[in-house]
Parts: C-alpha cells; structure tokens; sequence
C-alpha cells in the first residue's frame, strides 16, 4: 500500500501540469478496502487507471501519461473516458467507489470534494504539496479548496476563467461600436439593445450566457453585494435582495429578448 501510494502521489503530482479543472487522487474505496491499483499486475509492472471526463483534453492526458511512464517504467497507466454531460461521469464514478472499483486517480471538482473525502475514498496529499511547487503555480485560494480538517485531498490541475467574448462580423455588420475594458452591466445592456434595433439574422442573440449554471450568476451575486452561503454553511443567501439582483438581471435580459 505504501508504494502504491507513492506512485500515485507522484501522478497526482504530474496532473497539475496538465489543462482541465481539477485532478483528485484516490488511495480507498468507500467501504476502506484497498483499490485494486496495487494489486493488478500488467507484465509485472503496476497498473493505475485515470478517469477524465473531456476528449478534448484527452490528447494532453495521454501526453502527460506516455511521459509519466517513460519516468517511471515499472508503471503503466490507463485512461479513462466518461463523458460529463448528463452527469454520466458521476454516476459512473460513484457506483465505482460504491462498489470498491474507484479509478486511482480521478478529475474532482470542488462541489463533490466533500462527498468523497466523508466516504474516505481520497488519499491525503498534504506531505506531497507541501514537498511540490503547486502552491508557486496556482493561486492559495485554489489549493485550499481541497483542504478539509487541515487535510489536502487533491490538487488543482487548472481553473475555469469567464470571459465576455464577441463577433466582430455582427458588430460590424450592425454598425455598432464594439464592447470596451470599462462596461459596466447597464453599458452591456444598452449595446445588446442596439444590437437588436439594428437587425438581426434569423436565430442570432445580441447577448448569450449559460445563465443556468452558477459560474455565470455567481458573477452578478457577488458583484451586487449579494452571497450564497454563510461562512458556518448553515445559512443561505437566497433571500437577500442584492443575491437576488445579481440573479434578476439576467431574468431582465430575458425577458427584453
């Protein structure tokens, strides 16, 4: 179990190079028993399996596996693939944990860090971080996203950045002047209402946003003043009217069309 677990702090190590959201590295099942990396046996060699949820980063993966084990040649490492739409990745990868089958190593986002931490899937990676230079290349804020009771149990292998992007082909076309570093959302507004005044293509918005997954509305909540949760987790932020505003104004660009 030892030098297993060497192996996959090692790996874990090597995730933080990589593209995606973020890696965890598991070590026990949910019922405690070992996984079954460190027994299974491939040409005599160590066997580790990694699940992903993106083929489009999959290339990066297999780059990062095939110079993984060009260092460590006693070792061969299998990659994974579920896809995350429709929660496909998370169904699968609980019912693997459940049933003692968890991959050695796995993407984790923070929403289900604690899930799997209280199931006592995930390997303790505080020694192997501090030992790293991950804190020189992420932000603190990051890293501590996986510390549970003073416990890192993953590590950060990039993060999500949202950005306001636009076409200059229907700016232009629209003879409107394009979107500038200092908007504020009433300035988004208005350019989205010139936008339509000047006629659009059949099927083409002004404006769009996934405005039904949180890292979009979180943006708007905090920067009205609004928050989502206490600091004790016990109470939510719902109720207040800023999180509230930051929430109604997309509602309001919806209903402008």
């Amino acid at each position: 179990m030892k030098k297993r677990t060497k192996a996959l702090l090692a790996w874990a190590a090597v995730l933080t190079m990589g593209v995606s959201v973020l890696a965890s590295c598991g070590n026990k099942t949910a019922s405690g028993d070992s996984a079954a990396a460190g027994e299974n046996k491939a040409e005599g060699k160590t066997a580790l399996s990694l699940a992903i949820w993106d083929e489009k980063q999959r290339p990066m993966m297999e780059s990062l596996v095939e110079a993984y084990e060009k260092e460590h040649p006693d070792v061969t490492v299998e990659v994974q693939l579920t896809p995350y739409k429709g929660g496909e990745y998370w169904t699968k990868l609980e019912a693997a944990a459940t049933g003692g089958k968890a991959p050695d190593v796995f993407w984790l986002n923070v929403l289900h860090t604690d899930s799997y931490v209280d199931g006592g899937i995930l390997a303790d990676l505080t020694d192997a971080i501090a030992k790293s230079d991950i804190k020189d290349n992420f932000p603190e804020s990051l890293v501590n996203n996986y510390v549970r009771d003073g416990k890192n149990y993953a590590v950060p292998k990039d993060f999500d950045t949202n950005a306001l992007w636009y076409n200059k082909e229907i700016f232009d076309k629209a003879g409107v002047s394009y979107p500038t570093n200092d908007m504020t959302y009433e300035d988004l507004v208005a350019k989205a209402e010139e936008l339509k005044k000047a006629g659009l293509p059949d099927g083409v918005y002004p404006f769009a946003c996934p405005v039904d997954f949180q890292t979009w509305y979180y943006q708007t909540v905090f920067a009205n003043g609004g928050w989502i949760l206490s600091e004790d987790k016990k109470t939510s932020g719902y109720d207040d009217p800023k999180t509230q505003g930051g929430i109604q104004c997309w509602i309001d660009m919806i209903d402008k069309g």
